[in-house]
């Protein structure tokens, strides 16, 4: 019995020793030392005698000398890492090796230069980063393809900004929020980044790349793509010209007061909506900034799904740039509606989908439509017009345009020089309302005083049994009665009686 106790008292004493041993691990920081050596290494850091664990905090400090980068090397967990160097350091990738971070999360503190993270990251543990704001450039890029939350939360907070500069997809999951500045700094084409959590970040900006959210809601309210504080619009392409910036809605029906603002030197830059069968209201103001606008360039709006933009839309602040454009793509719905306020003056331009005006002042002053496929909606404009700049064109090759005809009848208004050509597509009308008289003439394309030419063109939606209709170069549609079958086939036997009595006649003679 002895034996027994003096065996249990020796384990436990061993099992206590060995606890202690367990716990006495206490966290070690490793500072990175001057070197590129990769991070899985002891040299890597001045203590040079072991790595660091899932207990440890790699730390970047001034002991750098200068702008300094070190591949992960391999899979290494570490608790934590802090930064708060002079010089920019950046991890960079190893193929298949993964930096895993622990409950420490990562601390950006006040310094000038940024911190990189290029390699493969997965979370282990729910944790914070904090992005402290220091001189000239010290954001933490993520430029990384490969993230893994493994179902942790991260939150993203501070005062310093998230620079993403990715080259091709990273997904940030519903457990990832955001509650700092997020700029997108990638590849026009290929970078594409996807938020799923309820982020409160003011200032949104996708210099260059696509940013997928599945909510949007008022100012003030956590979503996809951030609150936006009070008034801070979400801006869109910059930097330099020819970087675009897509936000792409891949949500339910939703509307937001929200304003977007494109970067006037952007070519490109817009608004995409996924989801067949869903729309996306904007009430907010669409701008285009104060930077010179390109010649050309402006908004795209593309889509399976549906976009209705109810703020006014207007050019760049810089008076000596060139209009601002607007381009409708994919299959989806535009609705303009943005009352008299509109003052966009490029060219209005519809290759997909449907493009609604829906009120006189829908298209601003546009210096002229292009319909080269899609369809251009003009029935449900207020007061039945739509009107164009001064002097400005409309043209169509191929696609539709819909108006309505009746006591009040759809027309699409321009002053002065400009001219309208139709040379392919069809004109459907709609002629099921009050007042629709076929001996009446309507006149559907107003104050176009440039040459005019209509060919090719195509007219439905009307009676066309019984009437034929013509649009002239006027611009006054016009329909003409179809003769009965009946007389058609007596004016002809009796055209028939009158050359056969012709030729007797001749033939007497």
């Amino acid at each position: 019995m002895t034996i027994k106790t003096r065996s249990f008292k020796f384990a436990a004493a061993a099992l206590a020793i060995s606890s202690f041993g367990v716990g006495a691990q206490a966290q070690t920081t490793f500072t990175k030392a001057p070197n590129n050596t990769s991070l899985n290494f002891a040299s890597s850091y001045t203590a040079n005698t072991t790595v660091p664990t899932e207990l440890d905090t790699v730390r970047i400090d001034n002991t750098l000398t200068g702008s300094t980068t070190a591949a992960v090397g391999g899979n290494l967990s570490i608790f934590a890492l802090t930064s708060n160097a002079t010089f920019q350091f950046q991890v960079s990738a190893t193929p298949n090796a993964t930096l895993t971070i622990g409950a420490g999360g990562i601390t950006k503190s006040t310094g000038a230069a940024a911190l990189l993270l290029t390699s493969a990251i997965a979370l282990s543990a729910n944790q914070t980063w904090t992005l402290t704001a220091g001189g000239g450039s010290g954001n933490l890029q993520l430029n990384t393809t490969s993230f893994n939350a493994n179902g942790n939360t991260l939150a993203v907070t501070g005062n310093s900004t998230l620079d993403i500069r990715v080259g091709g997809s990273l997904t940030l999951g519903s457990t990832v929020t955001i509650d700092t500045s997020v700029s997108i700094n990638g590849n026009s084409t290929t970078t594409d980044v996807t938020f799923g959590g309820s982020n409160t970040n003011n200032t949104l900006n996708v210099v260059a790349g696509k940013l997928r959210g599945n909510t949007i809601g008022n100012f003030g309210v956590a979503s996809a793509f951030g609150d936006g504080g009070t008034n801070t619009a979400i801006v869109l392409g910059g930097g330099a010209a020819g970087q675009n910036g897509l936000m792409i809605y891949t949500g339910n029906t939703a509307t937001s007061n929200r304003t977007v603002s494109r970067d006037g030197r952007s070519v490109a830059s817009g608004i995409e909506v996924t989801t067949a069968g869903e729309t996306l209201t904007i009430t907010g103001n669409l701008g285009s900034g104060t930077q010179p606008n390109v010649s050309g360039s402006g908004w795209v709006f593309s889509g399976a799904g549906n976009l209705t933009l109810t703020g006014v839309i207007s050019n760049t602040g810089n008076g000596t740039s060139a209009g601002t454009t607007i381009t409708k793509i994919g299959a989806g719905t535009l609705t303009l509606g943005g009352g008299s306020n509109s003052t966009y003056n490029g060219t209005t331009t519809v290759t997909e989908g449907t493009l609604i005006a829906n009120t006189n002042k829908s298209l601003g002053n546009t210096s002229g439509v292009i319909v080269n496929g899609g369809t251009f909606d003009v029935r449900g404009a207020t007061a039945g017009t739509v009107t164009l700049g001064t002097a400005a064109n409309f043209s169509m090759s191929s696609g539709e345009i819909k108006l309505t005809l009746g006591t009040a009848f759809d027309q699409i208004v321009s002053s002065g020089a400009g001219a309208f050509t139709l040379t392919g597509g069809s004109l459907t009308l709609d002629v099921t309302g009050a007042g629709f008289d076929y001996g009446n003439t309507y006149v559907a394309f107003s104050g176009f005083g440039g040459s005019n030419t209509v060919s090719g063109l195509s007219i439905t939606g009307y009676d066309t049994a019984g009437f034929t209709a013509a649009l002239g170069t006027d611009g006054v549609i016009s329909f003409t009665v179809v003769p009965e079958p009946s007389i058609v086939a007596l004016f002809a036997i009796g055209m028939g009686v009158a050359l056969f009595l012709r030729r007797r006649v001749r033939t007497n003679g």
